[in-house]
């Protein structure tokens, strides 16, 4: 079988540290034939017919993600496809089955082998091309809007670095729960994704200091225009640093337990404005490492919740661009791009099998 492996880190030299510019992904990566993957317990072997391409894939490329596997390695976090075998132990799936599986590497092959427990099957009227960079974005945003946040119908949620996969996701998931959204983006040219996706406000914070100020005062005014005036109920935050501790803080309604913040690293400054923000009587939630994968793969195979969302189509992604796996190399560089220079959102490639492309 085909598949993509990455065989050094671009981004870091031969000691393992970060050097200032990295290689281009196209030097690392390659498209090589590989043994088709063996069936064990509690596996599911799996045709990928769609493969999520997004941000930390190409982080991961480069060795800057806060998990590096050893090398070579076959990257991708998401995936949907037919299920081709199915291990002993294994249940709630048959041979046939259309399917949404999530791991932490090798989801860029033609045929790969899934622990079960992470995988689940996709709703009936959802095609598998919407669904393929699920995991990663909508997972993560449920279990921290609800699962941690317990957002529901009239709460107001502030969310930012929100033309990103996660911030799409958590817009379309709010709106679905029957809450009022502010999204916030960096740049002007983003505001018309949140916007697509059912905000009810797109401001723009911008990137120092006084921007960040001024984006306060406008989330103030919002939420007032909005019906609350004293304030969100919950924030889910992508960008930490400057932006939390100078806007985000002060925007969540005082002596609440509402405020839920969602980071993306381990960066000191997330567990500096946290303490700041537990000292005020709120509830912070956070790094994403600790929330990327949101509840554990049995959680969200029984939670009828997420999955109501899904078959009534409240929150679907739009049909993600795709081109087949030997352009995985063009599509992940796109990804890298996208989030360096500002030059669109995370979480909206993909890779297909050549007949679907």
């Amino acid at each position: 079988m085909q598949a993509i492996r990455c065989h050094r880190f671009s981004g870091l030299d031969e000691d393992g540290k970060p050097v200032p510019t990295p290689d281009p992904l196209r030097d690392v990566l390659s498209l090589d034939e590989l043994p088709a993957p063996e069936c064990g317990e509690g596996d599911v072997l799996v045709s990928a017919h769609y493969v999520g391409v997004q941000y930390p894939d190409a982080l991961q490329a480069q060795g800057l993600y806060q998990v590096r596997p050893p090398l070579p390695y076959v990257p991708g976090m998401d995936l949907t496809g037919t299920v081709l075998e199915v291990g002993e132990g294994v249940e709630h799936l048959q041979v046939g089955d259309r399917v949404i599986a999530q791991m932490g590497i090798g989801a860029m092959a033609e045929v790969v082998n899934c622990d079960a427990r992470a995988v689940w099957k996709a709703p009936d009227n959802v095609p598998l091309s919407h669904c393929a960079n699920v995991g990663r974005n909508f997972f993560a945003a449920y279990h921290s809007l609800k699962v941690i946040g317990e957002l529901g119908p009239g709460d107001l949620v502030l969310i930012d670095g929100a033309s990103g996969g996660v911030g799409m996701a958590g817009i379309q998931l709010a709106k679905a729960m029957g809450a009022q959204v502010i999204a916030g983006v960096s740049v002007p040219e983003k505001q018309e994704y949140p916007a697509a996706a059912g905000a009810d406000r797109v401001l723009c914070y911008g990137r120092d200091r006084e921007s960040h100020r001024a984006f306060k005062k406008d989330v103030k005014e919002a939420a007032r225009e909005l019906g609350h005036p004293d304030g969100v109920d919950l924030v889910l935050d992508m960008v930490q640093g400057d932006l939390f501790e100078g806007a985000l803080v002060s925007s969540v309604r005082p002596l609440d337990c509402s405020g839920g913040i969602h980071g993306r690293t381990e960066a000191n400054p997330t567990r500096d404005a946290a303490h700041q923000a537990s000292g005020r009587h709120r509830q912070p939630v956070g790094p994403v490492g600790q929330l990327q994968s949101g509840p554990t793969p049995g959680e969200r195979r029984r939670d009828p919740r997420l999955h109501g969302v899904g078959r009534r189509g409240a929150a679907r992604r739009s049909r993600i661009p795709a081109g087949p796996i030997r352009r995985s190399v063009r599509a992940l560089r796109e990804q890298r791009g996208a989030r360096q220079y500002g030059g669109g959102h995370e979480g909206r490639g993909g890779l297909a099998k050549e007949d679907e492309a």
